[in-house]
């Protein structure tokens, strides 16, 4: 099938001709205002900007979506203060999301930090008369205003939701704000729009989006069904898609909560950290994590099982992020047949290109910002719900029962556009990477390699990487023996350096520094150490790839030779 949907891509063809840093805030891709990373080419860089010094923050006006405001949010926010006459002196604030129950999520979070604050909704709409059978419903959004004293819990609902309005949808709003009135509970805050299209203004079009969602989902569900004979086809029925691979995950957990009610769910491994404030989050009755995903804790597991224990499900990375182990799916089936409960898995790192895993996982879940897109520009992820699975009817069920498509047109449409090579990129992508494995394995400065092909684990990656074209992967991470080495090395890697992984570019960053920077102990005692660097290998040509690491590396080298050197007066003296 995989060598069926395989479209020829030459990696020259991209802008990006080969790897390179570029200065403090620059986007990555240069230029596009709905980038999703920005550079931090230092590690004081990075360290300064996750501890936001002044000399750094002003230097960078973009960042990762949920972790940033952009700025045609910030702008768009602004004019709904304005607008409802919300002054400086007031200490307000406000966010906004593209539908009622992401706002009402995010009001309700808010008051239950504080249950006295002031936390109300406002809906900005096109008026009745303006609507009919050309009705724009991405032409609204519904604002949730609060005091700035919960700012701070404001961004963990926005960061973690994953439902926030994206920068697309906000120019679309800014740029047709005036057409739009306002309506709230607060009645201080109905306002009327202050201008009509009217019969002789054209209306501002935009497409819906169903053509190019219909694309992705039809691709993706080619792209997912296993290779394994018995397994039934996959449908676009069976795909959801989402603004990012967080709400996905967020959706999946709410969904199975609301099955049963008061029932234990599980995450096994070291899951990324929003995962488990999202799984938390999610209402379930009991929530448990075995952090490190070893077979003495599946031990455990089934011990408990065993003993009457129930779960309804249990959530899980293959591989994990920045890990790169493999939990063993073939016994996490087992205990799920014998014990009746979901397995649901983040294929994000490795995706359904390279890996084949649905006859042992229930959902699959992806966030397809990264390889998927490639482009670094644009959001979204994907739910895939696997069509033999005991659960089918009840997991789509309790998934439509709450889903809301939100993915706003114009990103579905630069998803359309940027996937539809997916397959050759991953495909280089894989080759690319497996060089620099080698090179940094075998360098006496590094400690540690981790990578889906090494380690303990690699067997139980093996048993479901696609045969024969599935590879490994484009992400791995390098543990040195020291901090000052890890530094120097990031500092010397002349590759594009900030957030995000799975880009058609080369891209690394100091990832507990950036997903862990107020629980850096916490982390390094589940194996993340401070001083672990990720990198994500483009589709640059094979030996510049090389070349830049082994320049990095030289760079440690030297370091090392002038640690150990006794100073020049010292060696005099003797």
């Amino acid at each position: 099938m995989l060598r069926q949907l395989r479209i020829r891509v030459d990696a020259r063809r991209s802008p990006f001709t080969g790897p390179h840093a570029e200065p403090i805030g620059i986007t990555h891709p240069p230029g596009d205002i709905h980038s999703l990373s920005v550079s931090l080419p230092t590690w004081n860089s990075i360290v300064a900007y996750q501890q936001k010094e002044p000399w750094i923050v002003d230097k960078v006006p973009f960042g990762y979506p949920r972790f940033y405001i952009h700025g045609s949010v910030k702008k768009l926010g602004q004019l709904v203060l304005d607008r409802l006459q919300i002054h400086a002196h007031q200490e307000m604030n406000c966010l906004m999301f593209p539908s009622d129950a992401g706002a009402r999520r995010c009001a309700a979070g808010l008051k239950d930090v504080d249950h006295d604050a002031q936390v109300e909704i406002a809906q900005f709409s096109l008026p009745q008369e303006e609507q009919g059978s050309q009705d724009m419903p991405w032409l609204g959004f519904h604002a949730v205003i609060f005091p700035k004293s919960l700012d701070g819990e404001a961004l963990v609902q926005w960061r973690d939701a994953g439902t926030g309005v994206c920068s697309r949808h906000a120019e679309y709003c800014i740029r047709n704000f005036d057409y739009l009135r306002s309506e709230s509970l607060n009645t201080a805050w109905y306002t009327k729009a202050e201008n009509s299209f009217g019969s002789r203004q054209p209306r501002p079009v935009i497409t819906s989006g169903e053509e190019e969602k219909m694309a992705v989902r039809q691709l993706i569900s080619e792209l997912a069904a296993s290779d394994l004979l018995g397994q039934k086809a996959l449908s676009h029925e069976d795909v959801y898609l989402f603004p990012n691979g967080m709400n996905a995950i967020g959706t999946v957990s709410r969904a199975l909560a609301s099955l049963e009610p008061d029932q234990e769910v599980v995450g096994y491994g070291w899951l990324y950290v929003e995962t488990g404030r999202v799984i938390r989050g999610s209402c379930w009755g009991k929530t448990t994590f075995y952090h490190e995903g070893s077979k003495e804790e599946l031990d455990d597991l089934e011990k408990s099982l065993e003993s009457g224990r129930r779960i309804k499900a249990l959530f899980c990375d293959f591989p994990g992020n920045t890990h790169l182990s493999s939990p063993d799916l073939h016994r996490i089936r087992e205990l799920a047949d014998k014990y009746n409960f979901i397995v649901a898995c983040d294929d994000s790192v490795c995706t359904f290109i390279n890996t084949d895993i649905f006859p042992w996982v229930d959902i699959r879940m992806t966030s397809l910002t990264k390889m998927f897109s490639g482009s670094c520009n644009v959001a979204a992820g994907s739910i895939v719900v696997n069509p033999q699975s005991r659960h089918y009817d009840a997991i789509h069920r309790s998934i439509k029962a709450i889903y809301e498509d939100i993915l706003f047109p114009l990103d579905a449409a630069e998803l359309s556009r940027s996937c539809h090579d997916v397959v050759e990129r991953i495909h280089l992508s894989n080759k690319n990477a497996l060089p620099v494995v080698r090179l940094l394995a075998s360098h006496p400065s590094v400690a540690q390699v981790n990578h889906p092909s090494l380690g303990p684990t690699a067997h139980l990656y093996e048993r479901h990487r696609r045969k024969p074209h599935g590879g490994y992967g484009q992400v791995l991470a390098i543990v040195f023996h020291t901090p000052e080495s890890a530094a120097c090395f990031y500092d010397a890697l002349d590759v594009r350096k900030g957030s995000s992984f799975g880009a058609n570019f080369t891209l690394a960053i100091p990832f507990a520094q950036v997903a862990h920077p107020h629980e850096l102990d916490f982390a390094e005692s589940h194996g993340v150490p401070k001083h672990i660097v990720r990198i994500s290998v483009g589709l640059e040509e094979e030996e510049n790839i090389v070349r830049v690491v082994a320049r990095a590396l030289e760079a440690v080298d030297i370091l090392m030779v002038e640690e150990k050197e006794p100073p020049f007066l010292m060696k005099a003296s003797a």
